[in-house]
Order: structure tokens, then sequence, then C-alpha cells
């Protein structure tokens, strides 16, 4: 916007040197025009670097918590920082109660795995009741980082009974990942033309590898009954979350994980099949697998629909080496077990090169 304005993240030592304030220090020339970008910006002072032109120096303060003043940098000054969809790369996401403190160093081990794994696996998702922490505080650790080689952010994840879709949508809309549970809405579709739909559409051969899955008219049934109502909310909802984010002005296009409440791979192909042929795709899926049989299945049925397949760190003790099983497209959620650090995340990925 300005000529000649640099931003710098920086630490403030208290008098003693016992507290830690971040500020964004705005370094300008005395004649470039005032930012009304941050309009409470405090005065460091002016000052005339070895003799030449006036430079001015305002500051923010800018921690976690401060989420305005980091929404303004990264949504009006380098929206390079804005985090982004995943799309088909590998992540590893972290699960974090205490995003403030442990995001810096998950960025540290990220840019580590970098140079190890040849990939950018930066991800991240909130826990229950934190998403605005864990959006600040990613973004704000990203902007402490220089990490501008993209990142994601996953909403608490969204339920399907709740009242009102369109509030839960708008406040998470600036995620770029949004998990989904089929659960909470049980019964067929009310629409009767869906419910013919599904049967006509499911009455059919699905070739996956080497192995055929067909659905009995009494397997379409009971899948129609159980989820259909559900998927119907979450098309619903995944057309609120588009129009949100463009109201927003940020891209329309974002990531979409569905928690499916079961192993079966004929169950996750049944609802990942559904939503692409609905025109609302998902790009990942978190099936509950847990034995190796049932990891090679969901890993095939996910290859088969060109989603990323979503798992627990803690599969990898069952079911080793998944870059083999998942195609190299895979989401590991590092979320409980003791303190989330660097090196516990370096550890993760070395695992999931092999």
């Amino acid at each position: 916007m300005h000529a000649s304005v640099y931003y710098l993240a920086a630490d403030a030592l208290g008098v003693r040197g016992d507290t830690v304030k971040p500020l964004l220090l705005r370094l300008a020339l005395a004649s470039a025009p005032a930012s009304a970008l941050y309009p409470k910006s405090l005065l460091i002072g002016r000052m005339r670097p070895d003799g030449g032109r006036e430079v001015v120096v305002n500051a923010v303060e800018f921690s976690p918590g401060d989420a305005a003043a980091l929404d303004t940098y990264a949504q009006k000054i380098d929206r390079t920082f804005l985090p982004r969809p995943q799309a088909n790369a590998p992540a590893l996401t972290v699960v974090s109660a205490d995003p403030e403190r442990e995001f810096g160093p998950a960025f540290k081990a990220f840019r580590a795995l970098q140079r190890t794994l040849g990939a950018n696996v930066a991800s991240f998702a909130a826990r229950p009741g934190l998403s605005a922490r864990t959006m600040s505080s990613a973004m704000w650790a990203a902007i402490r980082a220089g990490w501008r080689e993209a990142y994601s952010v996953e909403a608490e994840a969204l339920a399907l009974d709740q009242p009102d879709l369109l509030a839960a949508a708008r406040l998470r809309a600036g995620s770029s990942r949004f998990r989904v549970a089929l659960t909470g809405v049980a019964g067929a579709p009310e629409d009767a033309e869906l419910r013919a739909w599904a049967s006509e559409e499911f009455g059919r051969r699905f070739a996956v590898g080497p192995k055929v899955y067909q659905f009995d008219e009494e397997k379409c049934a009971a899948l129609i009954e159980r989820y259909g109502r559900a998927l119907g909310a979450l098309e619903r909802l995944v057309d609120l979350l588009r129009n949100e984010r463009v109201a927003q002005g940020l891209a329309r296009s974002f990531d979409l994980e569905i928690a499916v409440p079961s192993g079966d791979a004929g169950t996750l192909l049944f609802c990942l099949h559904w939503l692409k042929s609905r025109g609302r795709a998902a790009t990942h899926a978190a099936p509950s697998i847990g034995s190796a049989e049932e990891v090679a299945e969901a890993a095939a049925i996910a290859r088969h629909c060109g989603v990323t397949l979503s798992f627990d760190a803690e599969l990898l003790d069952t079911a080793p080496h998944a870059q083999q099983w998942t195609g190299g497209r895979w989401n590991c959620r590092l979320a409980s077990g003791g303190e989330i650090t660097a090196a516990r995340l370096q550890a993760i990925g070395a695992r999931l090169r092999l």
C-alpha cells in the first residue's frame, strides 16, 4: 500500500526483564501517509538513522490473543500468512490444548521436516471450544516464523444436529479445513426424489482395484436409512460454508473431512461416492479403523475416490509404512499422549517417511 514501509515482529521486555510482550513494529518514512490499518498504534519515536531521512516507528500489541491485529496483518498486509487448503498434499496435524505455547515449536519442526520429507506438512486442528484460539495462534506463529509456504487450520468438529448451521459456518469460515462427523442425524432423506436417486445410483457394481463392491437392495436401503439424512445435511452445510467464505472475502474452496463412525469399507465408499456425485466431494476421510485389514481396505477406497486418508498417529503402531498404504496422501493427527514438542513431531514425521 505504501512504499518503504516495513513491519517487524518483536518482543518487548519489561523494565526488570521478567515480562515479554509481543509487538508489531511499523517502520516508515515520516513522509509516508499515516496508516489507517492500526489507528490506535503507539508512537515509539522519530529518528534519523545516520543523519538520513526521518523515520517514524509505531507499535501495536501483537500476541496470539490480539485477534483483530493478527487478522488485519494477514488480511490487509500479507495474505500469504492466511491458512490454505491442504488439497492432496500430506499433512501432520497438531491438535493442541495449548496452541499459544505449542504452535511456535511446531513450525520449527515443520521446517526441519520439510528438509527431510521433501514436503510441507504444516497443519493444525482445533479442540472443542478452541477454534478462535487455534486460528489466531496459528497465524501468529506463522507470521513470527516467516512461514509463507502454506499451512492448514481445521476448525473444531462441526455437528450436523446443531440448531443453527449458518451461525456455526459463519464463526468457523476462516478455517481452511472442516471436519464433520456423520452422527447426530439419522434417517432416510425426506425428499422422495433424493431417496430414489440414491437407490438407483448405488444399485450397481463399484470396482476398487481388484475388489468389487455391490450393494444389494437390503444393504442399500440400510445405508440410506442410516446416513441419507446426515449426508443431505452435510450438503447444505457445504453450501453455507462456500457462501460464507465468499462473503468474508476468502477463497471459495476448502478441505472437507468426513468422520465416518464405521470401519466398514462399503460404508466409506457409500458416503464418499454420495458426496462426489452430488457436487460436494470430500477431500479427506476419517473412518473408524483399527485393524491392519480395515486400514488396507479404507486406504484403497480413499485412493479410488481421490481423497486423503485421515488417521490418528496411534494407528502407526498397528499399520506402519503409511507412505505405502496411503499412496503418499495422508493426514496424520497428533492429539493425545503428552506435550506436543518439536522433537515429538519430528519423530512422527520420521515414521511416516518409512
